[in-house]
């Protein structure tokens, strides 16, 4: 074949262009052309690639070198497969339902279809560079295949203002606190055990989810947990050229979930490590209908796990369904050293062998008010916060985030 153009144009069921595409993805010079291509040959290129990664017996290494090419050829132009992009005629956008410092989500219709629209927000001097890693991590999202992640159906990007869309179906049951709340007899520990099942086949992929958290888990119709916004709120503050505020921090939401080298800047990006560390969490958060640390405000969290506390086994640890090797592994998963953490298909194998003796609890802890303290339930982020504390917490991170930041972003390693 002379050109990429050209193998673009054959049937991607011929066993003559899946050859050609193989010899040419083989030849490291052949490869940079590709990603040198402009204009409509680009996107001509890229749709074929995204069609040819949509046969089921591709072939493991074809579709590995594929998926690879596609995601650097769309970073690199920031433009996505014309199969994701929204037809927005068909999009009914309904009411707003959560709200936060980088992302908005509604409800609405697509195709008559339910859905949920997450809105990314971004400013024009970070856009660029935000939307680039996007572009990438959606191609990946996009060709995942397991039960226990959401699917996504498409996305939009608008230059004016600066917004990145995401279209996903919507879920009816909320997320998996919320779900559990509302039905006190579901086995918490099958739901568990579908969450770290989604981690480790994220892990097995080399993918990391880095915002793990109840919030973050939902469940669909059937009553199955599906992984969610795995990547995406990690792009949006690596990517930003302003200190997290203490708003932004409050907001996202993942402080309690956060591993101690994350919290203090040890570490840059999330890894399978902290995935771990926050999937630990998720198990004490679903078992005992608790946020961890939900006695403590957020500035109080990050001063409490440095120091290497930890939550508390429950009194009633047994009946929540912590038998003494679950609690023992969750416990494990908190290590203030990384290596020292399970892997998430450890959890899994736990979670397999204990979700079948499931007995629903017959009450769940409630949380003691200290004096001063006030207890409030935040429905979007399931969490418990003393108000007392955090005029504090955003004077201290406030000022630690101004003076940190840069230093920490430039020692940071680039992604490539």
């Amino acid at each position: 074949m002379e050109s990429w153009a050209q193998i673009s144009s054959l049937e991607i069921t011929s066993e003559e262009s899946l050859s050609e595409l193989w010899a040419l993805l083989s030849n490291p010079s052949r490869v940079a052309a590709a990603r040198n291509l402009q204009g409509d040959e680009a996107q001509t290129f890229i749709d074929f690639l995204d069609k040819v990664l949509g046969q089921p017996r591709l072939d493991d290494k074809l579709r590995h070198r594929s998926l690879l090419l596609l995601s650097k050829i769309c970073k690199a132009h920031t433009i996505v497969p014309s199969s994701y992009v929204l037809q927005e005629e068909l999009l009914h956008v309904g009411r707003l339902c959560r709200h936060g410092g980088f992302a908005e989500v509604s409800n609405g219709e697509y195709m008559g279809c339910p859905v949920a629209i997450k809105y990314l927000k971004t400013n024009e001097e970070d856009a660029n560079r935000t939307f680039k890693r996007l572009c990438r991590e959606i191609i990946g999202w996009k060709h995942l295949s397991h039960p226990n992640i959401l699917p996504l159906l498409g996305v939009s990007v608008s230059m004016d203002p600066y917004c990145f869309r995401i279209l996903t179906r919507w879920m009816i049951n909320g997320n998996i606190t919320e779900y559990a709340r509302s039905n006190p007899e579901v086995n918490r520990l099958q739901l568990l055990l579908e969450v770290a099942s989604g981690v480790a086949y994220l892990h097995e992929l080399g993918i990391v989810h880095g915002d793990l958290k109840g919030a973050n888990i939902l469940v669909d119709d059937d009553g199955i947990a599906r992984l969610a916004d795995f990547g995406l709120m990690t792009i949006l503050i690596e990517n930003s050229t302003f200190p997290l505020s203490a708003t932004a921090v409050s907001s996202v939401g993942t402080v309690c979930w956060m591993s101690p080298e994350l919290l203090i800047g040890e570490g840059s990006t999330p890894t399978r490590q902290s995935d771990c560390y926050a999937l630990g969490m998720v198990v004490y958060e679903v078992l005992t209908g608790l946020r961890p640390f939900y006695h403590l405000g957020t500035y109080a969290v990050v001063i409490a796990v440095q120091k290497g506390e930890r939550p508390k086994r429950p009194p009633n640890a047994r009946s929540l369904g912590f038998s003494d090797v679950l609690w023992g592994l969750t416990v494990r998963c908190w290590s203030k050293s990384s290596t020292a953490r399970p892997t998430a298909q450890a959890l899994l194998d736990c979670l397999q062998d204990a979700s079948h003796i499931w007995v629903p609890p017959p009450e769940y802890p409630i949380p003691a008010v200290g004096a001063g303290l006030q207890i409030t339930y935040d429905n979007e982020w399931n969490t418990v916060t003393g108000t007392r504390a955090r005029s504090l917490f955003v004077l201290v991170v406030g000022m630690l985030c101004v003076l940190v930041f840069p230093f920490a972003r430039a020692n940071r390693t680039p992604v490539i």
